[in-house]
């Protein structure tokens, strides 16, 4: 395959390419592409502002981060428990 040039846009490519490698362009798609809300970052940071409020204030920030991490990511494994 010919390789893409420095200058050229990666998303183009890909799209001109899709039919050859359609699984990887699907990734490319979803990779390339830039989020199109900060809707995930909000929402952490509200998930923060309920796990360390004043009547947790003892809490260690490597303990909340953990706690943050624990809630956000185990949906993606989808762990049954």
């Amino acid at each position: 395959m010919k390789r893409i040039l420095p200058n050229d846009c990666p998303l183009e490519w890909w799209k001109a390419n899709k039919t050859e490698l359609p699984n990887l362009a699907s990734l490319a798609k979803k990779f390339l592409s830039a989020p199109s809300t900060s809707v995930p970052s909000e929402q952490l940071f509200s998930g923060a502002g309920l796990v360390y409020e004043p009547l947790r204030n003892r809490l260690h920030g490597s303990t909340v981060e953990k706690l943050l991490f624990v809630k956000y990511n185990l949906p993606e494994t989808q762990f049954k428990y």
